[in-house]
């Protein structure tokens, strides 16, 4: 067990130096306002794609090893389920964008929701990625994987301000990072299980009755270690929550 999870942890310890990086460069390059903005705009993110995957993503740890010819299924089922919670998120990020931005008490967020949702639909898609390569006893490949996407959103962030230094270009820059990740997820998917690939609502039940109680699981844990910025978002101004979140960082 050792030397695959060594190999899994190497991937994950290289994305994690990386990616740490990405506050340490924005912090110097934004205000306190535009890196406050930017800290909610994550916030937002992380919490939401981690709920709203309920669980399914995980699953997939325990369904693909004993699936044999119905991996694919388990696959699909999983891929079509994420995305269509990811569409309704996405649909109801962007209706509330008002709310959302007076509830963080920062007006400046709310025409950068939008991107969000399209950002987040696009990773929530393409999240299970590393976990089928895990669960596929792919480890070095999984490994790769965890290096190699934190490395590239590290460069479609940073590098669009090079060209335009504003958040907006980070957010774009984000969402194109998006795109490209889920067209590698895909064209894996296919390589992986081929004509497989395809939906089996029989089988869609043994899985969310699985997954449902890991979700109400992350939905308690989400909620202790993140309430804390929340409130401070609301209560004060986003200058102030910059300074929150790096002491939190």
């Amino acid at each position: 067990m050792f030397k695959p999870a060594l190999r899994i942890i190497f991937g994950r310890m290289i994305g994690f130096g990386v990616a740490f990086a990405i506050p340490i460069v924005l912090v110097r390059l934004f205000d306190l306002e535009t890196f406050g903005t930017y800290k909610q705009w994550f916030l937002l993110y992380f919490t939401i794609v981690t709920i709203s995957q309920i669980g399914m993503s995980e699953s997939l740890l325990y369904f693909l090893p004993r699936a044999g010819r119905d991996a694919g299924e388990y696959m699909m089922n999983a891929f079509l389920f994420l995305a269509l919670v990811g569409m309704v998120v996405a649909g109801a990020l962007t209706v509330l964008r008002e709310p959302i931005a007076a509830w963080m008490s920062n007006p400046e967020l709310a025409p950068l929701i939008p991107p969000l949702a399209v950002y987040l639909l696009l990773m929530q898609a393409a999240i299970s990625l590393e976990t089928v390569m895990t669960a596929r006893s792919q480890y070095g490949l999984a490994s790769a994987a965890y290096a190699g996407t934190d490395i590239l959103r590290s460069a479609f962030f940073l590098l669009p301000l090079l060209v335009v230094p504003a958040l907006p270009s980070l957010i774009y820059g984000a969402v194109a990072f998006g795109v490209l990740r889920l067209g590698v997820t895909l064209w894996y998917y296919r390589h992986e299980f081929g004509g497989t690939l395809r939906p089996n609502m029989r089988i869609l039940a043994g899985q969310l009755a699985y997954a449902l109680p890991f979700a109400l699981y992350v939905l308690a844990s989400v909620a202790q270690e993140n309430v804390h910025q929340y409130a401070v978002a609301g209560l004060f101004d986003t200058a102030t929550f910059a300074i929150y979140s790096v002491g939190c960082l």
